[in-house]
């Protein structure tokens, strides 16, 4: 007979199941225990853990937690340690649904306690990317990284691969390398290797929401033919697969290339598919999406009625959105408390002898869950203004540095005008246009850095490049450099904040050389030191010191000044630590001492 109990288990609970489908979906639980009081203790367990499957499917979390609660407590009666770490994931999955992460990270470790005291590989590997994330929802990427590679690690080295899991884990450590992280190179090695393993898989949704993502990550580096084609690729996916959301939310993303080209039409047409199918399927977050989109091609085509209707109901949309989420959580918490006072009140009717007595633990527990509840409030409350707060900053650290980038051109740019007025005078209007072509190209390239945070250092010496070409033509023979870069430097993947040389440059040249009698001469140095970036910028000019003491030269020590607090600004921001230095080249010389600038910046960001 013990080599049929297991089958006869089997047969017991799936009779329960089919007899009373009903009851994982009711608030009555009296009716289960009361069907399954004659099953063994394991038998009621994986009863109870099939009815909290099944609550939470169809999204009846505090059912689905009460059913797991009692499958754990029963385990831990009779001290079934493998039963205890499934019910403890369990409950930690609905608490991290609910967004209860303090009390879904304490299951989560309790199961990984048990799943290692048995060498569970399976367990632990399925731990540890639950807690994974637990803490990217958190917001805390590097542990949540850390807890994805333990996972994917396990399931790697498994004898039976389980392929589709592995590739989630790959997409989901992706997607914090690139969203979080900043670190584009990393995320495309990590989805393709997610798509290869969807591809073993067979699992062909999964293949079109990767080449979605490659192609966001295209789309964020303004590479528009690669994200085009990555999301043509989805689309075709998608379409074999009847998937309409997967379409509607591709269809969004080719549009929003579209309105980067500046192909409107096309752009509007993509909206409308991508708006139709998001109304069918009532896909409100992504409907937001597109109806800002609406308005951002409308506004690029000056169409301001347009633009500002569809802005109106994005706003309004949103707004429902925030509204729906909050009385949902409201909702949660009524049928939590309903649910406690209905529970309450039939054990003190079944327990007359004991009345007295369940009052005051009734009174004891309702106070409890109230300060418990308060609490939450009271925290919940502390870590959004918190958040508020971080985001200000941050926001403020932005904007300073957009005025600081602002702060540096006018000057340039008053001087370039006057140069070339110089040469229509003059009459040298080759001069003029030569130098006009050099200036258009550079304010080009300058418009265009100084939105971002960093630049390949490819980028920055194009920008020196002709910035130096233009004070060249400027000065003529008063001037002469040498722009030398270290060959073991890989100008393409070596980045650092945009426009950082160039007003250095320009306090060499204006401030330090032009005052000076003899021929300039200016030496721009890029080397790799200890496994920093190196530039050195070095001019015979009058002096660092000589300027300081000049009045009517302060304006060096206000460039010095700005670049000073850029660099505080992008240590606040970035948490980069860049140095700069500034000293005389030959402090001993009466005259045309020559001044030394030296930036270090670190590549290990």
């Amino acid at each position: 007979m013990q080599i049929f109990s297991p089958i006869l288990r089997s047969i017991k609970i799936i009779v329960i199941c089919l007899l009373f489908p009903a009851i994982a979906v009711a608030v009555e639980q009296d009716t289960l225990i009361a069907s399954i009081k004659n099953l063994t203790a394991v038998e009621k367990i994986d009863t109870l853990n099939y009815f909290g499957k099944h609550a939470y499917a169809n999204q009846d979390f505090i059912l689905a937690e009460k059913y797991f609660n009692k499958a754990l407590l029963l385990a831990k009666k009779i001290k079934n340690i493998p039963y205890q770490a499934k019910m403890h994931n369990n409950i930690g999955i609905i608490d991290d649904t609910k967004g209860d992460y303090t009390f879904a990270l304490e299951h989560y470790k309790d199961a990984l306690n048990y799943y290692e005291q048995n060498d569970d590989k399976d367990g632990i590997e399925k731990v540890y990317n639950n807690i994974g994330i637990v803490y990217e929802e958190l917001k805390m990427f590097d542990k949540a990284l850390g807890y994805f590679k333990e996972s994917l690690n396990l399931k790697i080295n498994k004898k039976k691969k389980d392929f589709l899991s592995i590739a989630g884990t790959y997409n989901n450590i992706a997607i914090i390398y690139e969203n979080y992280l900043l670190k584009s190179d990393s995320a495309l090695l990590y989805y393709r290797l997610a798509l290869k393993n969807y591809k073993i898989a067979g699992y062909q949704n999964g293949k079109g929401k990767v080449c979605s993502n490659i192609g966001l990550l295209h789309f964020r580096q303004k590479n528009y033919q690669k994200a085009d084609s990555c999301f043509k690729t989805a689309y075709t996916v998608f379409s074999k697969q009847k998937n309409k959301s997967g379409i509607a939310s591709v269809l969004y993303y080719k549009a929003n290339v579209e309105i980067e080209k500046g192909n409107f039409n096309k752009t509007i047409s993509l909206l409308n598919r991508a708006l139709n199918i998001s109304n069918d399927l009532q896909l409100k977050s992504l409907k937001k999406n597109i109806l800002k989109a609406y308005s951002l091609a409308y506004e690029k085509q000056h169409n301001s009625d347009s633009a500002l209707m569809y802005f109106k109901q994005y706003q309004m949309l949103s707004e429902e959105l925030l509204n729906s989420k909050k009385l949902e959580k409201v909702k949660n918490l009524e049928q939590k408390i309903v649910l406690e006072h209905k529970n309450f009140e039939i054990n003190l009717l079944k327990k007359d002898k004991e009345i007295s007595d369940l009052r005051q633990t009734r009174q004891n527990i309702l106070i409890i869950t109230l300060l418990i509840l308060l609490v939450s409030i009271i925290i919940i409350f502390y870590q959004k203004e918190h958040r508020k707060k971080i985001q200000n900053e941050i926001e403020l650290g932005k904007a300073k540095t957009r005025l600081l980038r602002s702060q540096m051109s006018p000057h340039f740019i008053f001087n370039s005008l006057m140069s070339i007025q110089s040469f229509l005078i003059e009459g040298d209007v080759k001069g003029a246009s030569k130098y006009l072509t050099l200036l258009a190209r550079l304010m080009r390239l300058l418009l265009s850095y100084a939105k971002e945070s960093y630049i390949s250092l490819e980028q920055e010496i194009e920008v020196t490049e002709y910035y130096l070409a233009t004070e060249k033509l400027r000065f003529g023979d008063k001037l002469d450099y040498i722009l030398n870069v270290d060959e073991a430097i890989d100008k393409y993947n070596t980045f650092i904040p945009p426009l950082m040389i160039q007003p250095a440059l320009e306090n060499a040249i204006v401030h330090g050389i032009m005052p000076c009698k003899t021929k300039g001469k200016l030496t721009i140095d890029f080397k790799i030191i200890d496994a920093d970036l190196m530039v050195t910028i070095e001019d015979n000019g009058v002096g660092y010191k000589s300027v300081k003491k000049n009045s009517k030269l302060n304006k060096r020590s206000f460039s010095t000044n700005i670049i000073k607090e850029r660099i505080q600004l992008i240590k606040t921001q970035f948490n980069q630590k860049i140095t700069y230095q500034i000293e005389e080249v030959y402090p001993g010389r009466q005259s045309c001492r020559g001044t030394r600038v030296t930036f270090r910046f670190p590549m290990d960001y």
